[in-house]
């Protein structure tokens, strides 16, 4: 039986790199709390959004909108929860990938 090991994959943490930009352009903008975060081991990354309006984006940009929706669609987890009178959405993004040990 052969064996793997995850390790970091430059092209998903410089993907997510870019989606955490993204989102805190988002946040800053729609004046919403952001926490993201890429873990020590590089091999799991989160954006966590919050607020208080969830018809925001009724009138938001177009582009703000394909950011959102890319958000949702890389994420390989979403947690949706109403904390505090908001609603946090939490994506877990999978930087790794499977590689042959030596």
């Amino acid at each position: 039986m052969r064996c793997f090991k995850k390790v970091p994959d430059p092209q998903k943490v410089v993907k997510f790199t870019f989606l955490q930009k993204d989102a805190l352009e988002i946040a800053r903008n729609m004046q919403m709390n952001i926490k993201t975060e890429r873990k020590e081991d590089d091999l799991w990354g989160t954006i966590e959004m919050s607020f208080n309006n969830m018809w925001f984006l009724d009138s938001a940009p177009s582009e703000w909108k394909e950011i959102w929706n890319n958000l949702m669609k890389e994420a390989q987890r979403v947690y949706i929860e109403a904390k505090d009178n908001m609603v946090m959405y939490q994506y877990y993004y999978d930087l790794a990938v499977e590689v042959p040990c030596v």
